[in-house]
């Protein structure tokens, strides 16, 4: 049982299931032909059984855990031998499946209550049954129906139903012949389908490296113009596109007439869009993205369909912001021709993702350039940004059910430091102790200054055990640290770091952000999450 669990297993694999398929098709194909070779010299049909049966058992037996093979010899009553097991069931209504044979010898069994009219002892969902000659029936059953159980049952109820017929017909040898034929050519497509598979699952696996290198690429641009063009290249070069395009929208007059295309003419760079325009208002309202083969015949589309006709486009993105529609993306046909496949609309799902995201960062970019989030001083993130963040990033170990650390950074008697040394000395200070520190931080992690000498380094992800060893990095990159005898008599600064971790000890964490985030606005805002709010499950 365990043997046939793994073989299931191992089907699912596509070199596995290739050559396993392969395997026992030829096999098949062996034991099909020694079946006809029997015919042919057996010439007496009635004891013809007697010799397939050792035939049948070696077909079926690599696939005993999942399948029966069952003969009944007519006159018997109710009584089946499962060839497989060397054992008897008794099949409730037998009769009934000797009528249907009697008027087809070969059937496709998907309703087992049809043809036997009580539920049957053993546990199958469907399968074939089949007559060779007048005296014995014969059942293939399958437990459960996989692709490999399915390319098995057909070419086995192919090959015996042209045999039931011959015996009942009594035809020619060489109908025989043409049947095995065909089956071998059915192998030989069968065999060409599962290589092209094989070629074409290599190719997706590459493209879904290059999504991850592109990613990358986009997520580093800060120029909208440069972004955007980007994107566009992105999209024809992994999807096979002959054009592809974005509008986006235009502030000074509410329409979406910015226009950026790979592929379009110069005439037709005039393409816009005003804010009432039906797929406008689609997008806006929440709607997905449109692929053109599911909407064409659709009557509550027909008010959108003009526009795809107009650009030729065949798949169709909003570009949403903080909940605002600000542009609309658009790929054209295929290079070489015929229509995009499931593969190739979650890979425009994952590069419109990806794609907005970037846009994301672009604006969150702008938005902290605007605001001057940064300490002119160190080139750390100031306090403002610090409180921004941490909202973000509690949020999103919430969301994640995961841990989120935190360090504040002082020397000891900080306080006094900076209220007792002049200006320009805490300045001095607080440099030196940025320069210190930067070199150990994760790439994850971020560092903020959030009070005069006092820093705060947020982490991710880590785990409270793990965040002693921490500590003593930080306290290794900071002493010595030497300062002049006027900062302080010993001429040495020492370093005190505190740690809180969420949502483990949320009060205390909590209670410490309180020290340093003073609001000046109360009131609290929603929003997304800018960073980690998509899904690129693929």
């Amino acid at each position: 049982m365990e043997h046939g669990m793994a073989s299931a297993m191992w089907r699912n694999f596509p070199v596995v299931k290739h050559k396993i398929i392969n395997q026992l098709l030829l096999r098949t194909h062996a034991v099909l032909s020694q079946i006809q070779k029997t015919y042919y010299e057996q010439k007496d049909s009635k004891d013809l059984h007697k010799t397939i049966l050792p035939l049948l058992v070696e077909l079926a037996f690599p696939l005993k855990d999942e399948i029966y093979v069952m003969r009944h010899e007519r006159g018997k009553g109710d009584v089946w031998s499962d060839l497989l097991r060397s054992t008897n069931v008794k099949m409730k209504n037998t009769n009934k499946l000797e009528i249907f044979l009697d008027h087809d010898p070969a059937l496709k069994i998907t309703n087992m209550s049809k043809y036997f009219g009580s539920p049957l002892p053993v546990d199958a969902q469907g399968g074939i049954a089949f007559k060779l000659n007048h005296s014995h029936d014969y059942l293939f059953l399958y437990k459960k129906a996989d692709e490999f159980i399915k390319s098995f049952f057909e070419i086995i109820f192919n090959t015996f139903s042209a045999l039931a017929w011959f015996f009942a017909a009594g035809q020619e040898n060489s109908s025989l012949r043409e049947q095995i034929e065909l089956l071998k050519k059915q192998v030989i497509e069968v065999n060409d389908r599962l290589t092209d598979a094989e070629k074409n699952l290599k190719r997706r696996l590459h493209e879904i490296d290059q999504l991850f290198q592109v990613s990358n690429e986009l997520f580093g641009m800060v120029d909208r113009e440069n972004l955007i063009n980007t994107a566009l290249l992105i999209i024809v070069g992994q999807l096979g596109a002959d054009s592809t395009f974005a509008l986006l929208l235009n502030e000074e007059d509410e329409t979406y007439s910015d226009f950026y295309s790979k592929g379009f003419g110069i005439e037709q760079q005039d393409f816009s869009l005003d804010k009432n325009h039906p797929l406008v208002i689609y997008f806006r309202d929440g709607g997905d993205i449109l692929f053109y083969e599911e909407i064409q015949y659709k009557s509550d589309m027909v008010n959108i369909l003009p526009f795809f006709n107009e650009t030729k486009a065949q798949m169709v993105a909003p570009l949403i912001i903080d909940g605002q529609l600000i542009g609309i993306l658009g790929c054209g046909e295929k290079l070489f021709g015929g229509a995009y496949d499931s593969i190739d609309k979650r890979i425009f799902r994952v590069l419109m993702n990806t794609i907005t995201l970037a846009f994301k960062n672009q604006f969150l970019y702008q938005k902290v350039s605007e605001e001057s989030f940064i300490d002119e001083n160190t080139g750390l993130p100031n306090v403002k940004y610090f409180e921004k963040r941490m909202d973000e990033e509690k949020s999103r170990a919430k969301r994640q059910k995961s841990s989120l650390g935190l360090f504040i950074i002082h020397p000891l008697e900080g306080d006094v430091l900076a209220k007792q040394l002049e200006k320009n000395d805490v300045l001095a200070i607080e440099r030196k102790a940025a320069k210190k520190l930067q070199p150990i931080i994760r790439k994850q992690d971020f560092l903020s200054i959030v009070e005069p000498v006092t820093f705060a380094l947020v982490s991710p992800g880590i785990k409270e055990e793990a965040m002693f060893s921490v500590i003593e990095r930080i306290k290794k990159a900071l002493e010595p640290f030497a300062v002049d005898e006027k900062i302080h008599p010993d001429r040495e600064l020492h370093f005190e770091v505190e740690k809180y971790i969420y949502p483990e000890k949320e009060i205390d964490f909590e209670l410490t952000l309180g020290r340093f985030l003073k609001k000046e606005d109360e009131e609290e805002t929603g929003g997304e999450d800018l960073l980690t709010d998509l899904d690129f499950n693929f």
